[in-house]
């Protein structure tokens, strides 16, 4: 039961726990890099319980209890305190904000989902994998954070609203959505993908970190165009 691989799961969740408690509080740097700790768990755990041979349905079913507190309440969180940011300007956001928690309830749908479905060696995930949406409402949280140009524009309380309903349809979707590997055929194959992601990446440290949605935005449209040529090459 307390492998390896579980208790690197655990630390996820716990980074999940402590991000809510940072947003709920307002401290947003603290939440932000709690943030990153659980996306970097949940990227090693996976590597580890291959390389340790410590796969197992236990392991499979924490990291999804994980993954709906620290990839879907804390992004509720997240647009929860962007829309009562608001709530001087517009007093009836405060009942309305609650919306935000049809992220988590969606993102439970969607990891439910995957634990039952089997994925066989499909290159894509049915669907927006929940990290992925995740990390698109932590690139706003950064720009909120940094109160840059963008941020006057892109986390408005309608356009927070109509993130929330994308990313929470983009979830239980059926859109094919390319996953990602470490190996040079991936990199050879998707160079475009992978150049635009390093972009982003160098522009969210050095002009915006709103560029950090961007790769998520990026690599969603490239899954559907890249999608829809192999359909027609088959």
């Amino acid at each position: 039961m307390f492998t390896i691989a579980n208790l690197i799961t655990a630390c996820n969740l716990f980074f999940g726990c402590v991000a809510s408690l940072m947003l709920i509080q307002e401290h947003y740097w603290s939440a932000f890099i709690c943030i990153l700790g659980a996306m970097i768990a949940d990227f090693l755990d996976g590597f580890i319980a291959r390389a340790l041979n410590q796969e197992s349905p236990l392991g499979v079913q924490l990291d999804s209890l994980a993954d709906i507190v620290s990839f879907g309440l804390v992004p509720g969180l997240i647009c929860y305190q962007l829309l009562m940011n608001h709530q001087a300007q517009y007093p009836w956001i405060q009942g309305f904000a609650s919306i935000s928690f049809l992220l988590p309830i969606m993102a439970a749908f969607r990891l439910a989902r995957f634990n039952i479905e089997t994925q066989g060696a499909s290159s894509t995930f049915s669907g927006l994998p929940v990290p992925a949406m995740a990390l698109f409402f932590c690139g706003l949280l950064t720009d909120f954070i940094a109160s840059s140009y963008w941020s006057n524009h892109l986390v408005q309380p309608w356009i927070i609203v109509f993130y929330i309903l994308i990313f929470s349809w983009l979830m239980i979707s059926r859109l094919p959505i390319i996953k990602f590997y470490i190996s040079k055929h991936w990199i050879q194959e998707h160079i475009v993908l992978v150049i635009s992601g390093l972009l982003c990446f160098a522009a969210a440290i050095f002009i915006n970190p709103i560029f950090i949605s961007f790769i998520i935005v990026i690599h969603i449209i490239y899954s559907l165009i890249y999608s829809n040529r192999q359909k027609k090459i088959i």
